[in-house]
C-alpha cells in the first residue's frame, strides 16, 4: 500500500512541475508572477522527486536552459535522488 501511495505522490509532483514550467512559458502568467517565486517552486518540486516533469517540460519548451540552476542544479538533484533511491532499494532488498 505504501509504495503505491509514494508512486502516486511522485507522479503528482511530476505533473505539477510540468505545469509550472508550462504556465511560466505563457506570457499572461509571466506578467503576473514573480520569477523568483517560480524558480523557487521549481527547485522545491524538483527536490521532492518531481525532477522528471520539470526536466521534460523545460526541454520541450526551451525553458531557461542557460541558467546555472537548470544546467547544473537540476542535474545534481537528479543524481543525488537516484543515489538515494538506489541506497533505499539496496537496503530494502537485503
Amino acid at each position: 500500500m505504501l509504495p503505491q501511495i509514494v508512486m502516486g505522490v511522485i507522479i503528482a509532483l511530476n505533473i505539477v512541475g510540468y505545469l509550472i514550467v508550462w504556465m511560466d512559458t505563457r506570457t499572461e502568467f509571466i506578467k503576473k508572477a514573480n520569477h523568483k517565486v517560480v524558480n523557487a517552486l521549481l527547485i522545491i518540486v524538483s527536490v521532492l522527486m518531481g525532477f522528471v516533469g520539470v526536466f521534460v517540460a523545460a526541454e520541450m519548451y526551451g525553458y531557461k536552459r542557460d541558467e546555472k540552476w537548470f544546467k547544473y542544479g537540476l542535474k545534481l538533484i537528479v543524481f543525488i535522488e537516484i543515489v538515494i533511491i538506489c541506497v533505499v532499494v539496496y537496503y530494502q532488498v537485503r
